[in-house]
Order: structure tokens, then C-alpha cells, then sequence
């Protein structure tokens, strides 16, 4: 993107209001809501909500019945969601640990993007029934009820929606929108890194409350954020691969796992310490969630010597503790060791 491109999103953002010509010389600005006017928009939404209640149309739970009555969505459909949201954070740290061996990174981002299409397919077909639940039409109502109050001429008087109705003006405003990639592009790049590094400690860029903000405003921020985060960061990234938004999410995912790891590790000390000369502690989990994270507790040994014992239960009836290979291996090399020691 050209810095005059980047400068004229930017100015867009810190505008705030959207500007549209309706009609020869004729401008309407789509105002963000003040917080007065965004208060007053949730009690329109409840208010909607509560009516839609009472109205019967279908609550969000009732339509995925619905969905999955109709075969519209159904229990394989959410499992692949899940395992494709895995796949992704996967293949997107495999992005970054094969960042410079083109052929292999290349390769890893064709399946990331796929899996990204795949994903975004599921997620439209999933929410395709939103609209007519309780909550979608309590939002409907909010959001109607926003762009009704907040267009306007430049004069500042309410629009009276002559030459167009609300439903255009809401695609208007949705159309609005910059898109993730063209935000995190501004966020970490000039002339916005240099608005960012002049804001005060705490202070917001957009000197307004949080619930004025646009959508593209709290987007701009977060990100701006982020990087400003790991730049200052000691394990900060080369700024090719902070460049690349699917090589910076994988590192940023691996340095999420990282800690993750570190945070068990410790955890898993402090649970043993009252075990340290035990060779193995059994800890109970109530569930299996639970059971999962005590087995993250394990190191890579640990978990092969776990795998390997479940090998021979599954493979040999009634296995006692003393017959599993790895304790067989340990009581031989105690025994060594013991005779060693007599014989000096």
C-alpha cells in the first residue's frame, strides 16, 4: 500500500462519520453514536428482544434444532469447525518455524488458506438462520435504531431519509468496514506508528469515550497494540516475519504456547514438591478436561513411557506394575548399581 493510501485510510478512521452523496450537492453523514445514544440503543435492544420473546420467534438455541432437524448444520459440522480452527493455529506456527525455507512456508500457507476458505464457508452457513432468532432481530432493531438517530445533514439536522431508507444506509455502514489485513497494515506502518508513539501513557488516540469509538477505531487500536508490544518485546521478531501476518500469528501463537508450557511446568513442580524423590505422582481429575491438563504436566519422556505402558495394557490382560518394560529396566539398573557398590 502507498503511504498516500495509508493516509487516507487513516484520515477515515479519525474522521469517525461516514459521508455519502445522495443527491447533486447533497451529503449525509452517518454519525458513530454519542454515549448517551448508545446507551439509549441497548435499551432498544432489550426492549426488541423482550418482544421477540413474547412474539415466539425462535431464540438462538431453538434455530440450531431447527438447523439440525432440517440436516441444515448437524454435530460433524461443528467438529470440523473445531478441527480445522486447530488446524489453522498449526499451520499458521508452521508458517513461522518455516519461515525462511520458502518451498516449505509456501506450502504450509496454500493449506492455511484453504482451511481459512473452509472455515469461513462453515461460518456462514452456521449463522445463516441469525437474522430471524431473538437475538438477530433485537440487534436489527439496535442497529436501526442507531442509523436512524445518528445520520444526518452537514447542518447537523436529522436526515428525513428522502432519497434513500435505512437499509441502504446500514450496507453503507457496513461497507465501511476495513478489512483486517488493510488494518494491520496501517497499524504497524507509517504515518499511523507515529500518531500511536505520541499518545500519552493510558491516554486514547481518539480522546472519546470507549463506546463512541467506530468499529474501525477499536480495530486500528487493538492491533496498534499488539505490535507496539512486541516491538518492545526481547524476543521480538525479524521484521519480515512481522510484515507477514500469518508467519506473526503462528510466532505469536508458538510464544502463547510457550508460556502455556512454562506455566505447567511450574504448576507441576509446586503439585509434586511434596513428592520429590517419587518416580511417578498420581494426581485425580474428575473429568476428562481435567485429565488433559494434568497429562500436559507430563515431559516428552514422561509421555512415552505413559504411551508405551497403555501399549501393553492393551495388549496383555492383567499387566502388574512390576511387569511394565520401562519399571523392568529401572529395577535392573538398580540392581546393577547396588552390586556395584558391594563390590567396592
Amino acid at each position: 500500500m502507498e503511504l498516500y493510501e495509508r493516509e487516507f485510510f487513516i484520515a477515515k478512521i479519525f474522521r469517525g462519520y461516514i459521508k455519502h452523496k445522495v443527491d447533486k450537492d447533497i451529503y449525509i453523514y452517518i454519525n458513530p453514536p454519542s454515549l448517551e445514544e448508545y446507551i439509549e440503543s441497548q435499551e432498544v435492544l432489550m426492549e426488541a428482544y423482550e418482544e421477540a420473546t413474547e412474539e415466539g420467534v425462535m431464540s438462538p438455541d431453538e434455530c440450531l434444532s431447527f438447523m439440525m432437524d432440517n440436516g441444515i448444520w448437524g454435530i460433524e459440522k461443528e467438529k470440523e469447525i473445531k478441527e480445522l480452527e486447530s488446524g489453522i493455529e498449526k499451520l499458521k506456527v508452521k508458517v513461522f518455524k518455516s519461515f525462511f525455507s520458502s518451498e516449505k512456508r509456501e506450502e504450509a500457507r496454500g493449506l492455511l488458506n484453504r482451511s481459512k476458505e473452509r472455515l469461513a464457508v462453515l461460518h456462514h452457513l452456521q449463522h445463516s438462520y441469525d437474522h430471524v432468532t431473538t437475538v438477530g432481530v433485537a440487534t436489527y432493531a439496535k442497529n436501526a435504531w442507531v442509523i436512524e438517530n445518528c445520520t444526518t445533514y452537514k447542518d447537523g439536522s436529522l436526515y428525513d431519509w428522502k432519497h434513500m431508507d435505512i437499509q441502504k444506509a446500514m450496507s453503507i455502514q457496513n461497507n465501511s468496514i476495513i478489512s483486517e489485513e488493510t488494518i494491520r497494515e496501517l497499524a504497524n506502518s507509517h504515518p499511523w506508528q507515529g500518531y500511536w508513539a505520541l499518545k500519552g501513557e493510558g491516554e486514547n488516540i481518539f480522546r472519546k469515550h470507549p463506546l463512541e469509538m467506530t468499529f474501525n477505531q477499536h480495530h486500528i487500536v487493538s492491533w496498534a497494540g499488539a505490535y507496539s508490544n512486541v516491538h518492545e518485546s526481547m524476543e521480538c521478531p525479524v521484521k519480515a516475519v512481522i510484515e507477514d501476518n500469518d508467519a506473526f500469528d503462528g510466532w505469536m501463537i508458538d510464544q502463547r504456547e510457550t508460556r502455556e508450557k512454562d506455566k505447567g511446568e511450574k504448576f507441576g513442580e509446586k503439585l509434586t514438591e511434596k513428592h520429590k524423590d517419587a518416580n511417578e505422582v498420581f494426581v485425580f481429575a474428575p473429568t476428562k478436561e481435567d485429565a488433559e491438563r494434568v497429562d500436559e504436566l507430563n515431559d516428552p519422556a514422561a509421555q512415552m513411557v505413559k504411551r508405551q505402558r497403555m501399549y501393553q495394557v492393551d495388549t496383555n490382560a492383567g499387566v502388574e506394575y512390576q511387569q511394565f518394560n520401562d519399571v523392568k529396566r529401572t529395577l535392573v539398573e538398580t540392581s546393577h548399581e547396588m552390586q556395584k557398590n558391594r563390590n567396592k
